[in-house]
C-alpha cells in the first residue's frame, strides 16, 4: 500500500485529499499542527472504512528549524514514503515575521515546500517511481518576486503577498526539475480550481464581500479531487514540470520562466535555509 504524506491535511482541501486517498486504499499521513482535529478525521475515516490506514504526524511549517525537524522525523518514521502532497498554505492579512525573520507566507507557501521537496527527494527517489504534488493557485500569475523585499515582507500587501509567494513556489518547482531529471521522481504543480475554503478570509468590508462571493465557488471536496488525480493517475507516470489548471496543463507565465530570477530566488532561499540548518539534498 503506497504511503502518502499530505501537509495541511487537517482542514480544507488537505482534509478532503486525506479522506479521498483513504477511500482509494492509500496509507495516508496527516501532517498538521492541530492534533485534535486530525484525530477526529482519523476516527471518522476508521468508522466509515475499517480497512483504511491513516495516521497523524505533528508538523509545524512556520519556521526553517521546525520544518527541518519534521523532515528528519519523516525519514525515520516513513522510509517507504511514495507521494508528497505539499498542500499547506496561508494567506495572511497582516505582516508577520517568524522567529527567523522570514515573512510568514514566504515561509509556509514557498520555503516549507521547497525544504520538504529537497529534504525528502532522495527518499522518494529510492522508493520510486514517486511523485510530489504542489498545490498552488491561479493567482500566482499576478505575483511578483522582489529579491530584496519579498522574503522579509518589505513589500507586504494583504492581497499581493499571497500571489507573490505562490509565484515563488512555482519558480522553485521549475528549478527543482534539474535535480530530478531522468530519475524516478516527478514534481508537478496545480491550481485545483476556485474553491470555497477559509483561505484569505478577512474582517471588515473586504472580508464580508469575499465571503459572499465564495458562496458561488466549488465545494472543498471538489478541490481535493484534482491533487488526488495528479498524485495517482497512471496516465501521468513520468510527467513532470507541468502546471495544471484543474486537469488542463497550462503554459507558465513569463515571470515564472525568468531563469535569472529563479536562480536568484534559489540562492536567497538556500542561504536562509542553510543559515539555520544543514539541509542535504
Amino acid at each position: 500500500m503506497d504511503k502518502v504524506l499530505v501537509t495541511g491535511g487537517a482542514r480544507g482541501i488537505g482534509e478532503h485529499i486525506v479522506r479521498q486517498m483513504c477511500k482509494l486504499g492509500y496509507h495516508v499521513i496527516i501532517a498538521a499542527r492541530d492534533e485534535e482535529r486530525a484525530q477526529r478525521i482519523i476516527d471518522e475515516i476508521y468508522a466509515g472504512k475499517g480497512g483504511a490506514l491513516v495516521e497523524f504526524s505533528r508538523c509545524d511549517l512556520s519556521s526553517i528549524q521546525s520544518t527541518f525537524e519534521f523532515i528528519e522525523k519523516v525519514k525515520v518514521e516513513n522510509p517507504d514514503l511514495k507521494v508528497l502532497i505539499n498542500n499547506a498554505g496561508i494567506w495572511p492579512n497582516k505582516l508577520e515575521l517568524n522567529t527567523e525573520g522570514i515573512e510568514m507566507a514566504f515561509m509556509v507557501n514557498h520555503i516549507a515546500p521547497m525544504m520538504l521537496s529537497l529534504g525528502l527527494k532522495n527518499l522518494l527517489i529510492s522508493n520510486g517511481p514517486s511523485r510530489i504534488v504542489n498545490v498552488n493557485a491561479g493567482l500566482y500569475l499576478k505575483g511578483n518576486f522582489h529579491p530584496e523585499k519579498t522574503p522579509t515582507g518589505v513589500d507586504f500587501h494583504k492581497i499581493k503577498t499571497y500571489a507573490n509567494t505562490k509565484l515563488c513556489s512555482v519558480m522553485f518547482g521549475l528549478e527543482f526539475q534539474q535535480l530530478i531529471k531522468d530519475q524516478r521522481l516527478t514534481l508537478n504543480m496545480i491550481h485545483p480550481g476556485v474553491i470555497k475554503t477559509d483561505l484569505g478570509d478577512f474582517g471588515g468590508v473586504l472580508g464580508f464581500l469575499l465571503r459572499q462571493v465564495k458562496k458561488l465557488w466549488k465545494p472543498v471536496d471538489k478541490g481535493a479531487e484534482i491533487p488526488v488525480w495528479l498524485a495517482i493517475d497512471p496516465a501521468l507516470e513520468g510527467v513532470t514540470g507541468q502546471y495544471y489548471n484543474e486537469r488542463k496543463p497550462l503554459p507558465y507565465s513569463d515571470k515564472a520562466l525568468d531563469v535569472e530570477a529563479r536562480k536568484k530566488l534559489w540562492q536567497i532561499s538556500m542561504a536562509m535555509i542553510q543559515s539555520t540548518v544543514s539541509l542535504k539534498y
